[in-house]
């Protein structure tokens, strides 16, 4: 009779203790000017539990005492900081980030010549399947330069289907080529959040302000954006067995870069944080599929 009275006392005591681990933290998160930071991660550290700034730069994240004691937190354009947990609201200032490429940039282009337009890709790109994933998700895909043009980028370009939900936000990204060509660090240095209008068309991003040199070429990317507005909780079959959380854009894809080699899509995860090359060989409906991403740039012809 001891044993079960310990057990019950146990298992009505378990709730609580798990409760008990779980907490949540407050705060805002600023520049040194005061200005809210909109769209930043705040991730607990030594665990998954991560959640981004709204408009206002407020967040709160639920997480676990045993495991996590302070936040990381990162944005595109600023400093990552680590602060520690407190009871208090916490109140992050977040440093503007130098970004010393883009003074190189500007100086670069004194050269005497016709302005030129070129292209990074293909423009004339046609649908052929969809790439869809939950919030957080990301996919680039490469595309090459003429390095000897030191082209500086324009303007990207994302074909965004009726699939899902179009207007959803998403983020861009431009990264450098690493040494192992593969994507490196982000080069634009602010946020940039965009998005469709109804679906089956391109949305331009105009990036000529940032003056990114491209080198031999620049890997774009587009991140389902978790927050600014976008519902996670929207699920939807398409007649597939299978359930895909079509819960934001959904990027179409195309055969149209087959001939260029698979290692031009790259992709990675909220939950998994490192680039892998996407698999060409998984189905055979999916072979040589490539994200409909394109983008120009303007050079000085000599």
């Amino acid at each position: 009779m001891m044993n079960k009275t310990i057990t019950l006392v146990c298992f009505l005591l378990l709730p609580a203790l798990l409760f008990a681990k779980q907490r949540k933290a407050y705060g805002k998160i600023t520049d040194d000017q005061g200005i809210p930071v909109a769209n930043c991660e705040i991730k607990a550290t030594h665990s998954n539990d991560s959640t981004f700034s709204n408009a206002h730069g407020e967040f709160s994240l639920a997480y676990n005492t045993d495991s996590s004691s302070a936040l990381i937190i990162s944005c595109l354009g600023y400093e990552a900081k680590e602060t520690k947990i407190t009871d208090d609201a916490l109140w992050i200032i977040l440093k503007h980030k130098v970004n010393k490429l883009n003074d190189a940039t500007i100086n670069a282009d004194n050269e005497n010549g016709e302005i030129k337009q070129g292209i990074l890709g293909k423009r004339n790109l046609e649908p052929y399947g969809l790439c869809a994933d939950i919030l957080g998700s990301e996919n680039a895909i490469l595309l090459h330069a003429d390095a000897d043009r030191h082209g500086m980028l324009q303007e990207v370009f994302f074909y965004i289907t009726k699939e899902g939900i179009p207007d959803s936000k998403f983020r861009v990204h431009v990264y450098g080529l690493d040494r192992s060509f593969m994507p490196g660090a982000d080069l634009l240095d602010s946020n940039v959040i965009v998005h469709a209008d109804k679906g089956d068309e391109w949305v331009r991003v105009d990036v000529s302000s940032r003056h990114i040199l491209i080198g031999g070429g620049v890997f774009i990317s587009m991140e389902w954006l978790s927050g600014s507005g976008n519902n996670p909780n929207l699920v939807t079959t398409k007649g597939n067995k299978e359930q895909y959380k079509f819960n934001s854009v959904v990027l179409a894809m195309t055969k149209g870069y087959r001939h260029q080699g698979s290692s031009l899509h790259f992709q990675r995860s909220n939950f998994y944080h490192q680039w892998h090359r996407s698999d060409p060989e998984r189905d055979h409906h999916d072979k040589d599929l490539n994200p409909m991403i394109y983008a120009t740039y303007t050079y000085r012809k000599k």
